[in-house]
């Protein structure tokens, strides 16, 4: 049996079904993704696994307040779990109040030369019987992630905390530009809860949007290239960004706004081999414009064909889920140590992934190893990732279906294919795996691998099976 590696289970599929009835709106994605974030944190730093496990019935209670659409009630969970794991044994009043309160951006994609940076604090969910305290906020902008010092001219801002809900803003010093991160604390007394966002500066913002929206008008409506597709991909993000929509995760969007302008003065194809990163794209296939999250890491600059790892990620969430979610991003680490391509395409719902056209629009411009290309995926994703190696017949050198089932057609020419199903014994999942496995042996795919983990459920299986299942791929990518 496969030794379990314990990770949080990440609940980020789920967030996109969220709905109103919390006061943060528009942003409780991105605060419930926080919170999941700091159990995660947690669930790391804690070394037993005993008291890992201690948080099960709080973990699947959690999931289920999600599924019913309780999600200040979910919220209320996941903090309880941070303070288990936290070894705080029954938290202060004081830190349970702090920790039930969220701070929320007015906006993350500004010109500081023109607008201050606001933001509020407000109650996320309520915590019975505690008394508000005397409490304090502090607000400052610092230049990384984890940073405590303010960004210089750029003075942190405290203020008491005497009402629910508070605004305030920070003026921000005007020549400053780039990707920086918002930093808000929450203290009463010693307990303290702090929250840590991205934010983006651009001079003559307005403008710049203005030219970048035009060029997008001008483009023709078929025929588009990889870059144009971007170019208006990435214009409609930013001004979301600038109008004060909060996304799913924190992106880069100065960054990303200077790749955008990058994109319309290119007189050569901008995204190729000699560009290492991670980039969000809009990639032009015959069936229509396909969105994806993509990263070239370093060594694949040498100009070599290397591996790539196409990531499906589950229902209800998004091209960032793989990279930013599943623990923390495992993946992105474990294709950043082999030095391999990874993809993370976006898909609207069941039925065939787009993965196989955007491997061969990819193909095209990067030095990508034909015979070494794996395919994961996650729940829907991994139904996906059965329905792709059938119908797309030779395009995969492993895959791995994790979390769900998938029909296999009998006439499927997967004898020679390693295929990986993963699942855990607690997943409500688990029989359509078993199928999905029964189904795979029926269409002679003699080197199919059913792994099944103890006391794992659906959300956990990702980041429990993901060093099993590279292990697999390290295997046939020597062949």
């Amino acid at each position: 049996m496969s030794r379990i590696r314990w990770q949080l289970p990440c609940l980020w599929l789920l967030l996109s079904a969220c709905g109103s009835s919390l006061v943060l709106a528009q942003d409780v994605r991105y605060e419930l993704g926080h919170r999941v974030r700091e159990f995660e944190l947690a669930w790391d730093r804690q070394p037993s696994l005993d008291e890992r496990l201690k948080t099960t019935p709080l973990l699947k209670q959690a999931v289920t307040a999600f599924f019913s659409m309780r999600m200040t009630e979910a919220a209320r969970l996941l903090d309880t779990g941070t303070f288990q794991l936290e070894g705080r044994g029954e938290p202060s009043e004081a830190l349970r109040w702090t920790r039930s309160l969220a701070v929320t951006l007015d906006r993350r994609l500004l010109d500081p030369g023109v607008d201050p940076l606001g933001f509020a604090v407000r109650t996320l969910y309520e915590v019975p019987a505690v008394a508000m305290p005397l409490a304090e906020v502090e607000a400052l902008v610092a230049a990384r992630e984890g940073g405590q010092e303010p960004l210089a001219g750029c003075e942190s801002q405290k203020q008491p905390l005497t009402a629910v809900p508070l605004a305030g803003e920070l003026r921000l010093p005007a020549d400053a530009e780039g990707d920086y991160w918002f930093v808000g604390r929450i203290a009463s007394g010693p307990e303290a809860s702090t929250t840590a966002q991205r934010i983006g500066l651009a001079h003559d913002l307005a403008a710049r949007l203005a030219r970048l929206n035009a060029f997008v008008d001008a483009l023709p409506a078929r025929g588009r290239s990889l870059e144009q597709e971007t170019v208006v991909h990435l214009t409609r993000l930013l001004s979301s960004l600038a109008q004060g929509k909060t996304p799913e995760t924190d992106y880069p969007a100065a960054r990303l706004l200077t790749e955008a302008e990058a994109l319309v003065a290119a007189s050569e194809p901008y995204y190729n081999a000699q560009r290492a990163g991670q980039f969000w794209m809009a990639v032009p296939t015959e069936r229509g414009t396909q969105y994806c999250r993509w990263m070239v890491p370093p060594e694949a600059t040498g100009g070599s064909p290397r591996p790539l790892v196409v990531a499906l990620h589950g229902a209800g969430g998004s091209e960032n889920m793989f990279f930013d979610a599943y623990g923390h991003g495992a993946i992105v680490e474990q294709c950043a140590r082999r030095g391999w391509y990874l993809v993370a395409p976006r898909s609207a719902g069941m039925g065939l992934s787009p993965a196989p056209l955007i491997v061969a629009a990819l193909a095209e411009r990067f030095a990508i190893d034909p015979q070494r290309v794996f395919l994961v995926g996650h729940s829907m994703g991994a139904a996906q990732a059965s329905i792709s190696a059938c119908q797309a017949t030779g395009t995969y050198a492993a895959v791995a279906a994790l979390g769900g089932g998938g029909t296999i057609t009998k006439d499927a020419q997967l004898a020679d294919l390693p295929f990986f199903v993963g699942i855990g014994t607690e997943d409500f999942a688990y029989s359509r795996a078993k199928q999905l496995f029964a189904g795979l042996q029926q269409a002679g795919a003699r080197k199919a691998e059913l792994h099944e983990y103890p006391q794992v459920e659906h959300l956990a299986i990702v980041q429990v099976a993901l060093p099993d299942v590279f292990a697999l791929f390290d295997r046939v990518a020597a062949e």
